[in-house]
């Protein structure tokens, strides 16, 4: 069972492309409390993730882990299932750890290869970075004979009958297994049977579900053998991890007995377009509030439809209508490019990419002028609802400074205290412990060093 453990790793020495062993430094975040280990090897970690089954490995860059693909993919069957790798610099487009560290404001010394170690791991817990994935929804199971039936002789027909028929038999009791699971989570699957004398030589299953929900296990037994393997995806596919802060939208609606809607981000990406029938006002707003909050609640008629502006005062977000009637020419321009299945969509896509154009070279003007530390979407948000750039830009620093302040007086008054509670007493003593192991590794790693040294003199 995964635990809400995260594992930040950072290669403290050596390379997977290099020709010395890597070691890397460990953060682990668990209960509330962090525990750092120092130049461990990757087989230990794999041993400390078998015990822990944390929920997510973090790291800034998954090739210090492994040196190509095929790597990759070794390490990643190596792991227990539902456990996720993350790469919390991004992934096609990468921003360096550094500067995400400084704007979430988490402490780091960018030399310090538990530091970054720590960092990886809050800023996934934060929700920060790309889940790697590397491997398709589909599941491979394989049943066979587990060795060969050899040359022949007297006997072989009646030990090829005996082995073909258990390879069946286990076949069948997979199948029985699949029918079962494939009803209550709600996947199919397709089989192909490789007939032999006396039963099957071997049989695939092909099953549309990811392997940790399959609920069948690799085997070997002295007659028959199981393998279950998933589909490798010809390139990496990075997933957005779910931040727990909600992003700002731009959101269209077509209201009436069918709902178009469609959400797109403040850069213009379109994250959802669909139309529903029958849907209630709060199902709406709950299905918006799943892709963040919207900061433009758009509609393609003028003056705003009463249910849309239900929904607009539910976000307290800005209202977008054009000045008059959108042509229907004009909305097939617009939201074309993007894909609809009918005129409730198409409705909903062009309001919101009509509302996106709108604010699109205020965008620009601030994506060239704001500070590289700074959430560039809050600067966008209070943009739309009214203010400059520029005072956008000092109210998000004001708030800052000022939160910062408020930070630094808690922690001197906290810290002025003459009597220690409970709480900071363990967690004073869980950081000497922390550091007596980081110590005792060290050492450890010395001891091995000069080990080697004296071997090669």
């Amino acid at each position: 069972m995964t635990s809400n453990a995260i594992y930040g790793i950072d290669v403290a020495g050596g390379s997977p492309r290099s020709g010395q062993v890597p070691r890397y430094a460990v953060a682990i975040l668990k209960d509330g409390s962090v525990y750092r280990h120092s130049m461990l090897k990757i087989h230990r970690i794999f041993r400390m993730i078998k015990d822990d089954h944390p929920m997510i490995i973090a790291v800034d860059n998954i090739y210090e882990l492994a040196k190509d693909k095929k790597e990759l993919i070794h390490f990643l069957e190596k792991l227990p299932s539902g456990v996720k790798l993350v790469q919390v610099t991004g992934g096609l487009k990468q921003v360096s750890l550094p500067f995400l560290a400084h704007k979430y404001d988490i402490s780091i010394n960018p030399r310090d290869p538990g530091d970054e170690a720590e960092a990886c791991a809050r800023l996934a817990e934060m929700g920060v970075g790309v889940e790697v994935s590397l491997f398709e929804d589909k599941t491979k199971i394989k049943v066979s004979r587990a060795r060969s039936l050899g040359r022949g002789g007297w006997s072989q027909n009646r030990y090829c009958r005996k082995v073909h028929g258990a390879v069946k038999v286990k076949s069948r009791e997979i199948e029985s297994i699949l029918k079962g699971a494939a009803k209550e989570r709600n996947f199919n699957y397709t089989s192909k049977v490789v007939k032999g004398f006396g039963g099957y030589v071997r049989c695939e299953f092909t099953v549309n579900a990811r392997k940790c929900d399959v609920p069948i296990h690799p085997s070997s037994g002295s007659d028959v053998q199981v393998n279950v393997r998933s589909f490798v995806r010809d390139k990496i596919q990075y997933i957005p991890l779910k931040s727990k802060e909600r992003r700002p939208t731009i959101v269209g609606v077509d209201p009436g007995t069918t709902v178009g809607l469609s959400i797109l981000s403040l850069e213009g990406d379109v994250l959802h377009c669909a139309s529903y029938r029958g849907i209630s006002h709060d199902e709406v707003v709950k299905l918006i509030s799943e892709y963040g909050k919207p900061a433009i609640v758009a509609t393609d008629v003028y003056p705003m439809p009463a249910a849309v502006e239900k929904i607009r005062r539910s976000f307290s977000a800005v209202s977008y209508s054009p000045g008059g009637p959108i042509p229907s020419d004009e909305k097939i321009e617009l939201a074309k490019p993007h894909g609809y299945s009918n005129d409730h969509e198409r409705d909903s896509l062009s309001a919101a990419i009509s509302a996106y154009k709108k604010y699109r070279q205020l965008f620009l003007k601030i994506e060239s002028k704001y500070p590289p530390y700074m959430d560039i979407d809050k600067i966008k948000v209070e943009v739309i609802k009214g203010s400059s750039i520029e005072e956008a830009i000092n109210s998000l620093k004001e708030h800052k400074q000022a939160t910062k302040a408020q930070k630094s007086v808690a922690e001197t008054s906290g810290s002025s205290s003459d009597d220690i509670d409970d709480e900071t007493y363990r967690k004073m003593t869980e950081k000497l412990k922390r550091r007596d192991l980081e110590i005792a590794e060290l050492q450890e790693y010395v001891k091995e060093l000069v080990g080697q040294r004296r071997s090669r003199d």
